[in-house]
């Protein structure tokens, strides 16, 4: 059974963004493109922030993904998890 993880990332700089792709050139590609990540992608909220949607073969896919922390330049909030 899938995985799906949902977070909205918020920039915690003062930079706003246009579309998408802005964001992603700004920020990187924020896990979308991890080994782990079977489907990523993101939808644009407003000028400072994008939904991320992350899926997964399963859980233990993502505890393996989210092992290992790394900076961000945003934070997060609005966390869904599903299985599918």
């Amino acid at each position: 059974m899938g995985y799906r993880v949902t977070k909205d990332l918020t920039t915690t700089n003062e930079n706003t963004y246009a579309d998408v792709d802005a964001w992603v050139a700004d920020h990187g590609p924020c896990g979308t493109e991890h080994e782990n990540v079977v489907n990523g992608k993101f939808i644009r909220m407003d000028e400072s922030s994008v939904r991320r949607v992350l899926e997964y073969t399963d859980e233990a896919a993502y505890t393996e993904h989210t092992s290992v922390a790394s900076p961000t330049s945003y934070s997060t909030s609005d966390t869904i998890t599903e299985t599918f």
